[in-house]
């Protein structure tokens, strides 16, 4: 509502001088992440977090900084495979919560037993999986995959 309104403005007010300091932080040459190294680390993916919602929230925002639309696509490749399968954003500004392919709504507005996704980006509750907590960060995880492909 005009909470979500105001902080939205309040951040995107502010959001052009943070794009410029990332794409100051971008090195020229070989070094193709932040923290000047050839694979990302988790600032890169803390970095993409922040800008994919900023592109969630404003589909057609543009950010004039070549640097780091290069990382920004780079990155999105790299984890096109898991943001396929994330659950889809619904309801911001007025009742957020996410929905997964299967249409499990998980918002913080509902009380669930503790709930997590499985490695297809399914809603799944520890109450209702067969295996241990050992059974839940198989190492066919996508996001090691990436981490595998890029740096060889």
């Amino acid at each position: 509502g005009q909470q979500y309104q105001q902080v939205k403005a309040w951040y995107f007010d502010r959001l052009p001088e943070s794009l410029f300091q990332l794409e100051n932080q971008l090195a020229d040459g070989e070094d193709l992440f932040f923290c000047g190294s050839k694979v990302p680390t988790h600032a890169d993916f803390n970095i993409f977090h922040m800008l994919h919602n900023v592109k969630v929230a404003e589909p057609h925002y543009d950010w004039p900084h070549p640097k780091l639309d290069k990382w920004f696509q780079l990155m999105d490749s790299l984890l096109a495979d898991f943001t396929s399968k994330r659950p889809k954003l619904v309801g911001v500004g007025s009742d957020p919560a996410l929905v997964d392919s299967n249409g499990t709504h998980i918002s913080q507005r509902l009380r669930y037993n503790l709930t997590f996704l499985d490695r297809n980006g399914l809603f799944q509750s520890y109450n209702n999986h067969k295996g241990g907590r050992e059974d839940i960060y198989e190492h066919d995880d996508p996001i090691l995959h990436m981490l595998q492909r890029v740096s060889h």
